[in-house]
């Protein structure tokens, strides 16, 4: 993606201070034949976006018998399921009772990538046991973007068939820009996710005894609950907003901003990663030796710091900590990061 926020003015360098008239006439020259090479370059990510769409969609009768052997609706032939040339597969025996499908196929394939792993708690985990198959799906080019749709089986947890996840971009780029590294990051969108009573694993229930100190009832004791937010994979699908009029110069908008950032790479990681190559995550082959842990965190790495351990013994139970890129978590609370319209693809 490339970055809108960054200045391209010249003036900050003073690499030109001193030279001749002419001189800066030649450079202001060559800046509008960069100029023009950036509408070019727009134009070119735009036909890689038609290309997108195009083979996408030529690739949907593959994902969809994907979707059909991973659910158990369709069995493959001998044929379909041997084994590559290069390739050997160990035997597996048949179990005492049939198998349906390919059991925890997506929670399997989202866990192999260690920064969406990171976002998975153990009570997100039976949740995600259900979920059938992931989906890409391109938006008009009037609108550029995309939407990742998410099919769960029918679950304890909650009622939805589906939930979504839309990332909106830019593909213009203004006659004045000198670059243009590719499309941006505009917004994204999550949906409404319907809970049953009590399976909500965004949220936690916490429970309290109060005493009452004065009146008649003196001394007794009550429990008080309360709902808080805790880590889960879940809030991949309410992503952070941030609105027009929001404050510049605070704190809260720069975690904002990083949140968002963070959410952008997960949209990355589904669209060009784990979705197209599920099967290769699942088997645990896919590579991913160019996993910068510097740049998302070491994976198990909540935050802490050593300084920590003297907070342990501290009555009130502690507020969630988040995980993932920067050692922080979608959801969470993350480091201060870049502007969501500078993120790069």
């Amino acid at each position: 993606m490339s970055d809108h926020g960054h200045d391209h003015e010249h003036g900050d360098c003073g690499c030109e201070e001193g030279l001749p008239l002419e001189v800066h006439q030649r450079v202001n020259a060559l800046r509008r034949l960069q100029a023009e090479a950036a509408q070019l370059d727009s134009e070119f990510h735009k036909a890689v976006l038609a290309l997108d769409l195009k083979y996408n969609e030529l690739k949907q009768p593959l994902f969809n018998k994907r979707k059909e052997i991973v659910a158990g609706t369709y069995q493959p032939t001998d044929e379909e399921a041997t084994p590559l040339p290069d390739q050997e597969l160990p035997k597996g025996e048949a179990g005492e009772a049939p198998v349906t499908g390919i059991p925890s196929f997506w929670l399997t394939a989202l866990s192999s990538h260690p920064y969406v792993d990171q976002l998975i708690e153990p009570h997100d985990r039976p949740v995600l046991e259900s979920l059938v198959d992931i989906k890409l799906e391109w938006l008009p080019v009037e609108q550029p973007g995309y939407r990742l749709i998410f099919t769960f089986a029918k679950n304890e947890y909650f009622s939805n068939e589906t939930l979504t996840k839309t990332y909106y971009m830019n593909y213009n780029t203004a006659p004045t820009d000198v670059l243009c590294d590719g499309p941006t990051y505009v917004r994204a969108e999550g949906c409404q996710i319907n809970w049953n009573d009590g399976k909500d694993t965004t949220v936690r229930i916490e429970k309290k005894k109060q005493k009452k100190k004065g009146g008649k009832d003196a001394g007794k004791t009550r429990t008080v609950t309360k709902t808080v937010p805790q880590d889960s994979f879940f809030h991949f699908f309410k992503p952070p907003q941030i609105p027009e009029d929001a404050d510049e110069s605070s704190d809260e908008l720069g975690l904002q901003r990083a949140m968002l950032s963070q959410d952008f790479d997960i949209g990355d990681i589904m669209k060009d990663r784990i979705i197209p190559n599920a099967v290769l995550y699942f088997t645990n082959e896919a590579n991913e030796e160019d996993y910068d842990d510097d740049q998302f965190g070491e994976e198990g790495d909540d935050g802490d710091h050593p300084d920590d351990e003297d907070d342990d013994d501290e009555e009130d139970e502690p507020a969630p900590k988040a995980k993932g890129k920067g050692g922080n978590k979608a959801g969470g609370a993350p480091p201060a990061g870049q502007n969501p319209e500078c993120k790069q693809q």
